[in-house]
């Protein structure tokens, strides 16, 4: 159990404690009225009485009736108070409580006040800001000045209790007196206990609030320093992704350049014409090449996919790198393979590229298969060639750079090296509507 809402439970406990010695108390001093007027007139001192007295009383039982009304009706005021949901005006709460309270007084001729600091200590639990309890003090120390004997004899006629207890033995008035300094230091015993509690309450509160507030600081700090990570991240993917996106366009078309220059400075003597048809179609590729990097920086799709389906897409590489490598490529793939995902358009798309580019220049392949299928709501793309193999398969960038692609998909990619030359797989999961 939390510091804070045992201190809370100990106010409410004091209060409770106060109330009902003050109910106690009220019970006291009307018996005591009641009692002393039936005395007077059983024993013929009635005379007596009224002559002492600063005014004639009303009714007894009158008076207790309206203690009882406005006792009970303060403490309603109090539970309703506690139990609503909707926060009460603070001055309005102030005005009703110690109205109720002067009525209580009243009935017992103001010979205690302690319920003025009962209504003070009720008030003082639903203080919400300083300038509540600036007022509050104010609105307590001139009620409970006011409702003295003193000083409220001065402004109406009233009976003190003292002219009453002249009708009785010195030992009785001495019994009175030792009572009524019993019942202030017991109110202020606990008034002072409840005070005490109280700041505490607000010390505890205080703590509370400026360690949430720390809390509050050190998540921010957090929510910061996560925020930079997060930036850093974004920063390397996004330097990844140009790098792959340029290995991908770059890198492929600079080493179908470099082929076919090749090829062009070994038939440059022996067949000229045939050297001259290929320059053309060699600034052609490195023109779609520059027109892929930009778009890479760009962050747009391939060239070949801009205004063309995958399948279209692939066909017009592939038919590329048959023209300018003199290999022989398969593409099978016998479904319309109509995607609605651009993500996993560039990876098919780069991965067909990647794996004809390695087949030419890692392998020396000069027959490449490509089989795209659809298997169990998953793409499966196969590309198998009759290259050289390795017996020991080095990661390179292009491949690292694939499998960042296809984790990016939660799809697996596979690759190995087989007698009759090298084997890569790529499978990505179809989310429901991409077909």
């Amino acid at each position: 159990m939390e510091i804070g809402n045992i201190h809370v439970k100990k106010l409410k406990y004091l209060l409770l404690i106060a109330i009902i010695l003050n109910f106690i108390n009220f019970l006291i001093y009307n018996s005591f009225f009641i009692f002393t007027f039936k005395f007077a007139r059983d024993y013929n001192f009635s005379y007596d009485l009224l002559t002492a007295l600063t005014y004639y009383p009303t009714k007894d039982f009158l008076r207790l009736t309206l203690m009882l009304i406005s006792f009970f009706g303060l403490i309603s005021l109090m539970i309703f108070k506690l139990k609503s949901k909707h926060k009460l005006n603070f001055y309005i709460l102030a005005i009703m409580e110690f109205s109720l309270a002067f009525i209580a007084m009243d009935s017992i001729n103001f010979a205690s006040n302690m319920i003025v600091i009962v209504v003070f200590m009720d008030l003082m639990l639903n203080i919400d800001d300083d300038l509540n309890w600036l007022n509050l003090i104010v609105i307590f120390v001139f009620v409970y000045l006011l409702s003295s004997f003193t000083i409220i004899s001065k402004l109406i006629k009233i009976n003190s209790i003292y002219d009453l207890l002249s009708f009785y033995s010195a030992k009785l008035n001495s019994l009175y007196l030792f009572y009524h300094n019993l019942e202030i230091s017991i109110s202020f015993v606990i008034f002072i206990s409840f005070i005490i509690y109280w700041v505490l309450n607000k010390l505890y509160r205080f703590k509370e609030v400026k360690e949430l507030n720390r809390d509050l600081q050190e998540a921010n700090q957090q929510l910061k320093d996560y925020a930079n990570v997060k930036e850093k991240m974004g920063e390397t993917r996004e330097r990844n992704r140009l790098a792959r996106e340029i290995h991908d366009t770059l890198g492929h078309t600079l080493t179908g350049i470099a082929s076919s220059l090749e090829a062009c400075n070994a038939t440059f003597e022996i067949n000229p014409n045939y050297t001259k048809e290929k320059l053309p179609m060699l600034a052609s590729l490195a023109r779609d090449g520059l027109k892929d990097v930009r778009r890479s920086v760009n962050r747009l799709r391939p060239d070949a996919l801009e205004g063309n389906s995958i399948k279209d897409a692939i066909n017009k590489m592939l038919n590329e790198y048959r023209a300018i490598n003199h290999i022989q490529i398969d593409f099978l793939c016998n479904f319309d393979l109509n995607i609605d995902s651009e993500d996993i358009e560039n990876t098919i798309y780069r991965f067909v590229q990647e794996c004809t580019t390695n087949a030419i220049r890692h392998g020396l392949a000069d027959k490449i298969v490509i089989s795209i299928a659809n298997e169990a709501n998953n793409l499966l793309l196969i590309c198998e060639d009759n290259g050289r193999g390795s017996s020991t398969i080095v990661t390179g960038f292009g491949l690292t750079h694939m499998q960042e692609r296809v984790d990016l998909l939660k799809g697996v990619l596979t690759y190995y090296s087989t007698d009759s030359g090298f084997v890569v797989i790529m499978k990505i999961p179809l989310r429901e509507g991409l077909w």
